[in-house]
């Protein structure tokens, strides 16, 4: 929907001008309806905005299950979280039983080696 000018902008006097060659002036008609639109736009404006600011501040803008859906993505964080620190433990476990396999296994060649030595 186009809004149509008021009276005292630039828009509307060009557009009352230019089929007359001087510049009429409005009725008192026209100026009261003018200012008493103008008004109640910026009054609802006015009201549309408070509205807003109440709105989300009270939290009425979010989902009436919003917690649901906080919870279940807290829920698959959490297990996320938990898969990692396993993997993790894992892998120190794995790289520790290699170690202790590496010492293990030097021993055994240097007891070979040693026994080589004698004979």
């Amino acid at each position: 929907m186009c809004r149509q000018p008021y009276y005292w902008e630039d828009e509307w006097k060009n557009k009352n001008t230019e089929n007359a060659e001087e510049e009429q002036e409005a009725s008192s008609a026209t100026k009261v309806w003018h200012w008493s639109h103008w008004g109640a736009n910026k009054t609802l404006e006015g009201a549309e905005f408070v509205g807003e600011i109440f709105a989300n501040f009270l939290g009425l803008t979010q989902s009436k299950y919003q917690w649901v859906l906080d919870a279940q993505k807290a829920e698959e964080e959490a297990a996320r979280h938990k898969e990692l620190c396993d993997r993790q433990r894992r892998e120190l476990a794995l790289k520790r039983l290699i170690e202790e396999e590496k010492k293990r296994l030097s021993k055994v060649a240097m007891l070979e080696a040693g026994e080589g030595n004698e004979v």
